[in-house]
């Protein structure tokens, strides 16, 4: 089961690049694997009878100077307390909606 301060990490694929004839030219190439940080991250919350009430996913970025990472919360997402699969969800300005849903249906297939 979920327990609190449980989190969920969603790494973005990365591309390699390789130089092209013209320095000013770069080809993308396959995909080279997934980036070392995490492009989202997800904290679940609980009621006070244990039950998942909501959960808060966040946008990260590196600190640059540090190794610490700066968490933007981006979404919150309400699990229905009737149906289990049905999902209340708010999206702040500028976040892929794709990308959220993408989210949540990973989210609830490992649940």
């Amino acid at each position: 089961g979920r327990l609190r301060g449980d989190s969920l990490s969603i790494h973005m694929a990365t591309a390699e690049e390789q130089e092209g004839t013209n320095d000013s030219q770069v080809i993308a190439n396959p995909l080279k694997g997934f980036s070392h940080t995490a492009a989202l991250r997800s904290q679940h919350g609980f009621d006070g009878h244990g039950d998942l009430s909501h959960i808060l996913v966040s946008r990260t970025q590196s600190d640059g100077e540090s190794a610490s990472e700066i968490r933007t919360p981006c979404c919150l997402i309400f699990p229905s307390p009737v149906k289990d699969g049905v999902f209340d969800i708010t999206i702040a300005p500028g976040i892929d909606p794709v990308l959220i849903i993408c989210y949540v249906t990973l989210h609830a297939r490992m649940d």
